[in-house]
């Protein structure tokens, strides 16, 4: 993500994010226009549907643990609540989703959206399993989790301004937000809520670490980081290593991290925690680089 004076949000708008925000505002809008239209007709709706309700699943609407995501739920047609609460989500995902989706590509980041999202659709519905009657479940609570603990694992100096106005670090803000809704929905015994937010939270945790190998933004989780990534990166080091023209990533055709820019960046993590902050392959690959320029 760009920052610049005057500058809110990104400065570019990914193709996946644009398609998601606008499925999901035109999904949302018109059940929300149309249902109140036919319940009392037909007895349910697009809400019905496309929301995700251990009883339709039993009768075979397979596709709910992906729609559900472009759906919020509305209580009596269009009000204020909605607008508020769709506009709020739409932004999170145009403004922290573009920035994973413009560095990571757009594959990556459906990975990550739509890999949470089903996840948490299939765990609540295994809870909602015990249950003789279960409520429906709208909304891509649980893929937003994931995007923004992604996003500030891999903008851990960012700051963003809380309604427009108040900067906050990334890293606080993640740790207000991440701490008052577990506050907020174990005390109102929000079972379904509580399942969603610690689904899409430990998913973008792992993807970040394992996938990407980034850490946590606190200190105090950097064993279980260390631990993640160095995992993800003993496959990696199995392979053998060839000598060619220089290599890019797929599909995004940039080239992969040279030796200076590893050590810059290695440079940069001592200086911020310490050389004991460099996982066993980061700290090989850097003293390697060390011997073949004589340093």
């Amino acid at each position: 993500m760009r920052t610049t004076v005057g500058q809110i949000g990104p400065s570019k708008t990914p193709g996946i994010i644009r398609k998601i925000i606008i499925a999901t505002s035109v999904a949302t809008l018109v059940a929300a226009l149309i249902d109140p239209l036919i319940f009392g007709q037909f007895g349910y709706g697009i809400q019905y549907h496309l929301s995700l309700s251990y009883a339709a699943i039993n009768s075979m609407y397979v596709w709910q643990p992906l729609t559900y995501l472009f759906v919020l739920q509305p209580f009596g047609g269009v009000d204020f609540g909605l607008i508020i609460s769709l506009f709020f989500q739409m932004f999170i995902l145009w403004m922290m989703g573009s920035g994973i989706a413009e560095r990571e590509g757009e594959q990556s980041f459906v990975k990550l959206y739509f890999g949470s999202g089903i996840l948490a659709a299939l765990i609540t519905l295994l809870y909602y399993s015990t249950f003789t009657f279960s409520p429906a479940t709208a909304g891509p609570t649980a893929s937003l989790y994931s995007v923004f603990i992604v996003w500030t694992m891999l903008h851990q100096d960012a700051q963003i301004f809380l309604f427009f106005i108040i900067p906050v670090k990334a890293k606080w803000l993640l740790a207000g937000v991440l701490g008052a809704s577990f506050l907020v929905f174990a005390s109102q015994g929000a079972a379904t809520s509580l399942l969603l937010l610690l689904t899409g939270t430990l998913y973008g945790y792992f993807y970040a670490t394992v996938f990407k190998g980034a850490s946590f933004p606190f200190e105090f989780l950097e064993p279980v980081d260390r631990f993640f990534i160095g995992l993800a990166e003993k496959p990696r080091r199995r392979k053998p290593k060839k000598k060619g023209p220089k290599v890019v990533k797929f599909p995004s055709g940039k080239p992969v991290e040279t030796d200076d820019e590893f050590v810059d960046r290695m440079l940069e993590k001592i200086s911020k925690k310490g050389r004991n902050s460099l996982t066993k392959e980061e700290d090989e690959r850097l003293g390697e680089i060390a011997k073949r320029k004589n340093l």
